[in-house]
């Protein structure tokens, strides 16, 4: 039998971990020793919070930071929080623009700081904060002081390791230009050592042209600010900004010549580095087979850049030449004569000329390559111009002239046509070339610039600049536009200008007054240097027809149609008249425009004498037929309207007195040009007919006045007029004289008053001559006289007696009047029995009671008359 296991005794003792069992998918409690970190707080409520009460007032941002805070962020080493600065501080100053004026400094000292910033978003924000903001707000105030404390960190910025905040720098200075010119002369040197220093580095040429053009442009700006010589077609807009920029040169800069050598040489420097990065850009293109957009336009930029260094060194050596020292130019002392030289390295920009588009190429390309070119021929022309005179032209730039200039074809829409505004700047230099070249490239430059000139487009820079080119060639004397005046070819050439010069007349005198001012001026400039040969003195005086629809015309149902002088300045006026007097001869149709202009009322007084003076003085230089000059003088007196002055009111009076002053004047004018003229009684036989037949018409007083005094003029005593025309003479003056006695008053004070004026005293002078030399005259007017009084209109009975009266207050008209004494008594008759007929019944009292006084005032006129007789 097995005896059992003894079973062990269990020991009684601690447990250290109790094992749960735990059902699947019930979470774990947490463990007894887990510390609670569950926070139970109530809100507290402040009245006010402290931080909003410091900006209490201030001007804040989106986010509600303030000016302060934002500029303190601009530092922050964050990028983003910079960036996120500058657009807070944007949006105060726009928001707010007092913040700016009042905290300016403190701006422009923060965030000059971020000039140089590491971050290209930063710069740029900047860049446009600057722009948009900052320095147009602050061009009224101390710009010296605003500028000093920028163009430190602008200069710390140029030469920064890294490139791109180095080309940001020169767009900040470019910036700086662009609101403040002068700033440049202070900080000259040290500006163009910054950007010699760029264009030192021709592999960055090749890498990134967009960079280089960055740095280009703002150079190219500065140097526009250099004072030079430029010729050229500038707006008066331009001219007047570059006056106030020198104006403002010559309180900036400092008198120190030394500084002007150092600028000086600096730029000599600049310019050969320019040549040499045109050339490297050159061989770029021809390497990579390419002319792309950033490419052309640093290659221009370049040129442009190396033509205003040329023009200030041919400003400098024209200083140095007339000794007129200015601080712009360099010291009589310090300009050496290899200075004053043609620049040497020049030449290196020439020898690639004229720069050939590759076949392959696009018309927008040989575009590009005509602009370039142009560039560098006018380079060329400038200096051998202004520098060496002396130099031959070239077969290259003569060729590309004479290819370039005809391939003008105006508005016509043409592929082949150039776009004529890239070769304006070439024809300022003609009239020297053609001055100055052999004779065979001087018919080539003829047949060239004649062809831009009439294939140009009227309103167009080049139109306007070929006519200065004239206008200087006209100013050289014969030296350019008549040496060779025999041959055929040079004068076919002068007569094509001329004419289309006058073809502008009427196209610039719609609208453009100021182009057709210079077309006036060549004009006239060309009439009175003399033409001396008579084929340009037919073209000339073939102008006449333009000239006449520029005046003004008739239509063949008789309206008049008025050109463009009518409304024209007075000072374009003037010139056009100007231009007839340089007529060989001028034609009745133009003296016809210009009667109908004189006509119109609408001329100033001063246009109207002008025009009279200028026919005066054409006739009497030949050049108006007599018949024409009379015909001329007549239409105009007889044709003036001058209002009635009893009609008017007092402010209209002035002004009929001052067109009857006019009219008056030129009556005398007349009058004196006929005196002088010769035998009148030809010209009396000449016009008679014709004088007798304008006076028939019932003309108005002051205009029947006028040509009643050229008649006397014509006249003679004893009269050489015919009986026929004195029958015709004698109805003429009494209705005349009926017309002034009209203007008689009803009182006899008043008429006492108006027989003693003045105009009644003008208006009778020509009657009393007419009728102090022909006794038959006389006559044959009393008799008519007395007709007027078989009548019962007490009207016409007293415009009989004012007319006796009239005749009666000149004492050689008494005496005449006393040889008539039939005549006279028969007058007197006829009104008694006017007075004692049965037709007065037809009267009422106060008409028979006039008729009577009539009668006493009669009746004692004849007993003074017939007493000294």
């Amino acid at each position: 039998m097995v005896r059992p296991k003894a079973q062990k005794k269990q020991q009684s003792r601690g447990v250290d971990f109790k094992k749960y069992k735990r059902k699947l998918g019930r979470k774990l409690p947490p463990p007894k020793n887990t510390t609670n970190t569950e926070i139970k707080s109530k809100a507290i409520i402040l009245p006010e919070q402290s931080v909003a009460s410091d900006k209490a007032g201030l001007a804040l941002s989106k986010k509600g930071q303030s000016l302060k805070e934002l500029l303190q962020q601009t530092s922050h080493h964050n990028v983003k929080i910079r960036r996120d600065a500058l657009v807070g501080v944007r949006e105060i100053l726009l928001k707010d623009p007092t913040e700016l004026k009042d905290h300016k400094l403190a701006i422009i000292e923060k965030l000059r700081e971020r000039i140089n910033d590491d971050d290209k978003v930063v710069r740029e924000t900047l860049y446009q904060l600057f722009k948009s903001i900052i320095l147009p707000g602050c061009k009224e105030e101390n710009q010296g002081a605003l500028i000093s404390i920028t163009m430190a960190y602008i200069f710390n910025a140029m030469t920064h390791l890294t490139l791109d905040v180095r080309l940001m720098a020169f767009k900040f200075f470019d910036l700086v230009i662009q609101n403040f010119p002068p700033a440049f002369f202070s900080y000259a040197e040290q500006v163009l050592e910054n950007y010699m220093d760029i264009l030192q580095k021709i592999h960055f040429h090749i890498e990134d042209k967009s960079k280089l053009k960055t740095a280009l442009s703002g150079l190219l700006r500065c140097l526009s600010l250099l004072p030079s010589n430029k010729n050229g077609c500038q707006s008066s807009e331009q001219i007047m900004s570059e006056t106030l920029v020198l104006h403002a040169f010559q309180i900036e800069v400092p008198n120190d010549p030394t500084e002007h050598v150092k600028i000086g040489g600096k730029l000599n420097d600049l310019l050969h580095l320019l040549v040499t990065c045109f050339n490297g850009l050159i061989s770029v293109v021809h390497s990579q087979r390419v002319l792309d957009s950033h490419t052309f336009d640093c290659m221009l930029c370049v040129l442009q850049s190396i033509d205003l260094v040329v023009q200030n060194y041919v400003h400098r050596v024209s200083k140095f030449q007339t000794g007129l020292h200015s601080p712009m130019s360099f010291s009589a002392a310090k300009m050496s004569k290899q200075e004053r030289d043609f620049p040497p390295f020049l030449d290196k920009l020439f020898v690639v000329f004229p720069i050939r588009p590759l076949d392959y190429l696009s018309e927008k390309d040989d575009q590009r390559y005509l602009i370039m070119n142009t560039i560098i021929s006018q380079i060329y022309f400038t200096l051998r111009q202004q520098i060496c005179p002396s130099l031959g032209l070239p077969d290259e730039f003569l060729n590309f002239v004479v290819d370039v200039l005809p391939k003008i074809r105006g508005v016509e829409p043409s592929n082949k046509a150039l776009n004529e505004k890239h070769l304006v700047p070439l024809v300022p230099f003609i009239p020297r070339l053609i001055a100055t070249v052999e004779s065979y490239q001087k018919h080539a430059l003829l047949q060239a610039f004649t062809t831009a000139f009439k294939n140009s487009y009227a309103d167009s820079l080049m139109k306007m600049s070929c006519l200065k080119a004239l206008e200087e060639m006209l100013a050289s004397e014969e030296e350019s536009l008549y040496s060779d005046s025999s041959e055929l070819e040079t004068i076919d050439y002068q007569k094509t200008w001329i004419n289309e010069t006058g073809l502008l007349l009427n196209i610039f005198g719609k609208g453009h007054p100021s182009k057709l001012h210079e077309v006036l001026i060549f004009l006239v400039r060309l009439g009175q240097i003399g033409l001396q040969n008579n084929d340009l003195v037919e073209e000339y005086d073939t102008l006449q027809d333009k000239f006449q629809t520029f005046f003004c015309i008739c239509t063949d149902e008789g309206e008049r149609c008025y050109g463009p002088f009518m409304e024209l300045p007075e000072d374009c006026q003037f010139l056009s008249i100007c231009c007839l007097s340089y007529f060989h001869f001028m034609k009745p149709d133009l003296l016809s425009s210009l009667a109908l202009c004189c006509l119109s009322g609408s001329l100033k007084p001063s246009i109207l004498t002008h025009i009279v003076g200028v026919v005066r003085s054409s006739y009497r230089n030949g050049h108006v037929d007599i018949a024409d000059y009379i015909s001329f003088c007549i239409t105009l007196l007889s044709q003036s309207k001058i209002a009635p002055e009893e009609l008017c009111t007092t402010l209209e009076k002035e002004a009929v007195s001052s067109s009857q002053k006019t009219f008056r004047y030129i009556t005398n004018v007349i009058l004196t040009s006929l005196i002088q003229m010769g035998d009148q009684s030809i010209l009396l036989q000449m016009s008679e007919s014709f004088l007798f037949d304008i006076l028939s018409q019932n003309l108005p007083l002051e205009n029947a006045c006028a040509v009643m005094r050229i008649l006397v003029a014509l006249d003679s005593r004893p009269t050489k007029l015919s009986e026929e025309s004195v029958v015709k003479l004698g109805n003429i003056v009494l209705i005349y004289m009926l017309n002034i006695a009209l203007l008689f008053p009803d009182h006899e004070k008043e008429q006492r008053e108006f027989r003693s004026s003045c105009t009644c005293r003008y208006y009778l002078v020509p009657c009393f001559h007419l009728l102090n030399r022909n006794i038959i005259l006389v006559k044959h007017l009393l008799t008519k006289m007395s007709t007027q009084l078989t009548q019962d209109c007490p009207r016409k009975i007293k415009a009989a007696v004012c007319l006796f009266s009239m005749l009666s207050m000149d004492l050689k008209m008494q005496k005449v009047l006393s040889s008539c004494k039939p005549e006279v008594d028969d007058i007197l008759q006829k009104l008694l029995t006017t007075q004692q007929s049965s037709m007065t019944a037809n009267m009422n009292i106060e008409q028979r009671h006039m008729v009577g006084g009539y009668v006493e005032s009669l009746r004692k006129m004849v007993g003074e008359i017939s007493g000294p007789a």
